[in-house]
């Protein structure tokens, strides 16, 4: 995969990532979806786009999806919000704007409120601002767990 990077972080699996350099602000970062990746038809196109603009672009694979695989583990929608704040806090400079899709924009809105003063705007893309109660029915439906936690970062998804 051309210009593919891994973003190394102690005692937390490396994530996969592609950073466009651009000349122009604000830059772009692309938060996917719940089983979807970096290299789907939203974060490709947005990545033409940026090009086309002048914007620096990032996109990534969380932790145990894709590229950014780790095995072994179980990991929780907290892992999955971490990651996007350590790619938001390591790999971008400056204002930008944040793309999320479905899940994505759940974990945008928790980089938007940790950094308020970077976070230009954002973008839902068919945002799921309820994931969790979707990942508690998923859980409930298949795996008959009705004792699962509904905590908020609680609710944990199987490594892909």
């Amino acid at each position: 995969m051309n210009g593919l990077k891994y973003l190394r972080r102690p005692e937390k699996p490396s994530l996969a990532y592609i950073k466009t350099e651009g000349k122009s602000q604000p830059g772009i970062m692309f938060l996917p979806g719940f089983m979807s990746t970096m290299n789907g038809q939203k974060a490709l196109a947005l990545e033409q786009f940026s090009k086309k603009s002048g914007c620096s672009y990032v996109r990534f694979d969380y932790s145990g999806t894709a590229e950014s695989t780790s095995e072994g583990y179980i990991y929780k929608i907290k892992d999955w919000v971490h990651d996007g704040i350590d790619v938001f806090n390591e790999l971008t400079t400056g204002p930008q704007v944040l793309v999320g899709s479905s899940m994505g924009a759940f974990i945008m809105l928790h980089i938007a409120k940790r950094f308020p003063e970077r976070v230009l705007g954002m973008v839902g893309i068919a945002p799921s601002f309820s994931f969790l109660q979707y990942m508690h029915n998923v859980q409930r439906i298949y795996n008959d767990d009705t004792a699962s936690s509904r905590e908020g970062f609680g609710e944990s998804t199987r490594s892909m």
